[in-house]
């Protein structure tokens, strides 16, 4: 019999939490679960804005000091514009596993490279892929790290209020 203490919860909640997270080698197609459609949105743009926030920046710190620095953050931005609602309403539409998250952060990280080297011009290739995967990798961990906080500061209040 396991006794569930304040201290175990937080413990045992993010451990369950990240058998649904974290890929299982064996099956690529784990069921993570779509939200409440009536939330859908409000993840939606939450994420979107904190998306643009977090890879302009990235883009500010990345090329800080070029004379093209609006420019840049421009097409970022616009690369956003397009690739965020992309993923969160086609690629989930199929499927709402760890195999699409993988496939369409990838399709994030081709799309934004390509994008920002096309609209851009006057970088090279290898520095628009390099931004492009500083960009998705930043936003992919922290999203994650703050959207499992939320969570689980979320499950806490729960645990401690009732």
């Amino acid at each position: 019999m396991l006794i569930v203490t304040k201290k175990r919860s937080s413990i045992l909640f993010l451990s369950v939490f990240s058998l649904f997270i974290i890929p299982n080698v064996v099956s690529a197609d784990i069921m993570i679960g779509p939200p409440d459609p009536s939330s859908f949105i409000d993840y939606f743009i939450i994420s979107f804005v904190f998306t643009l926030q977090l890879e302009s920046f990235v883009a500010f710190l990345y090329f800080r000091g070029s004379k093209d620095l609006r420019r840049i953050i421009k097409t970022v931005c616009f690369a956003n514009i397009i690739s965020v609602p992309t993923v969160w309403f086609i690629f989930t539409y199929f499927s709402f596993s760890v195999l699409s998250i993988y496939l369409s952060e990838i399709f994030v990280f081709v799309f934004e490279g390509f994008f920002i080297y096309k609209f851009i011009g006057d970088i090279t290739k290898r520095k628009a892929f390099e931004l492009s995967f500083l960009m998705n990798i930043t936003s992919l961990f922290l999203g994650s790290f703050i959207a499992l906080l939320c969570i689980t500061l979320f499950h806490l209040t729960v645990f401690l209020m009732g």
